[in-house]
């Protein structure tokens, strides 16, 4: 009776080591390595407290400098941050490459002034205008988040945007892959009426918006497929910042203030929009919404914000920055449980 007792504990054990075993396999993914079982790797910052952020873009960057506020974002959370961009007004992608940093004259502002250097003190002066080319910028640092924008109609358009495809597999992809950064897109807006730029045949609001999201997850799908696996067979999941898509939501549901998004132009972002577009940025490099309250002292560093002899805009009031920090947190938190803006569908079958 005793020996039919044991029998039956070392069964019961032995289902038990079993159970446990097949619980590890399918958590662990033991005995696969298919790009499915192995999802993407999102990344993370290499030191703890400290951010590293390179800018690839144009105006809709520069514009009440973008860069600098994002950085003050982080800031405001403690964060240590190192920023440097290659920006160049009316750029693409492509061509943004070929001629590299156009701000000299921009950015010799007294804000972007740097300190004198010790080696010679009484030295022309110098200023934070950025690295000279994509490749200066990408090839000489290593970076936790590249943010990157093209011309605010490439994405929309077939040409265009294969050049910037052909661009970011081949040119941008072995930097990118070299930096170990995240790349996140910055979806652009559509304009505040189809007559400006000649932008009648991308449609009304909705439809350019439309045409440029899914320029963007072109890209974003061909860069990531650019990018090599990594041992375990993931790789890096470069990241679209939807701003184009909270440019809309407030087009929908608050006019007043959508228009209060943009530059007298029509196209460029106002301080307004600027704010926005950091906060989109912020969330969805962090995964968090960034500081909710907005400090009037996070635009005083700004080396240029409207073009020079320009009226200063407005900057956003308290209740206004509300306004837009809620939009965005909307909008984002949707886009993530949606999955929109992750490498799943072809959206470039032109290419």
């Amino acid at each position: 009776m005793a020996h039919c007792i044991l029998g039956r504990r070392t069964v019961f054990v032995l289902v038990l080591i079993f159970t446990l075993i097949f619980v590890l396999a399918m958590k662990f993914n033991f005995g696969g390595s298919s790009q499915e079982q192995s999802p993407p790797v999102l990344g993370a910052m290499r030191d703890e407290g400290t951010v590293r952020i390179a800018f690839l873009g144009n105006s809709i960057l520069y514009y009440n400098d973008c860069p600098r506020l994002i950085v003050n974002m982080f800031r405001a959370e403690n964060y240590s941050v190192k920023q440097d961009s290659c920006l160049r007004g009316g750029a693409t992608l492509s061509s943004l490459w070929d001629k590299g940093n156009g701000m000299a004259i921009k950015f010799a502002t007294e804000p972007a002034l740097l300190p004198p250097s010790p080696d010679d003190p009484d030295g022309p002066s110098l200023y934070d205008i950025g690295a000279a080319t994509v490749s200066n910028l990408l090839g000489e640092e290593r970076w936790d988040y590249i943010v990157m924008n093209d011309h605010t109609q490439g994405p929309a358009r077939n040409a265009t945007r294969n050049s910037a495809v052909r661009s970011l597999v081949d040119l941008y992809a072995p930097l990118i892959e070299e930096s170990g950064a995240i790349p996140i897109f910055v979806q652009t807006w559509a304009y505040l009426n189809s007559s400006i730029k000649n932008a009648e045949d991308l449609g009304d609001t909705e439809e350019f918006t439309r045409r440029v999201r899914d320029g963007y997850r072109c890209y974003v799908q061909h860069l990531y497929d650019a990018l090599p696996q990594d041992e375990g067979g993931g790789r890096v999941l470069p990241l679209i910042a939807p701003v184009g898509d909270v440019f809309l939501y407030l087009y929908q549901t608050d006019r007043d203030m959508w228009e209060r998004l943009f530059y007298r132009d029509g196209f460029h972002p106002s301080p307004h929009g600027t704010y926005l577009e950091a906060c989109v940025v912020y969330r969805t490099a962090m995964d968090e919404m960034p500081p909710r309250l907005l400090e009037d002292t996070w635009w005083l560093d700004a080396r240029v914000m409207q073009p020079a002899g320009e009226e200063p805009m407005v900057l956003p009031t308290e209740e206004e920055a509300e306004v837009l920090w809620e939009a965005v947190r909307h909008v984002c938190e949707e886009a993530k449980e949606n999955g929109n803006y992750r490498p799943s569908d072809n959206y470039c079958s032109d290419v």
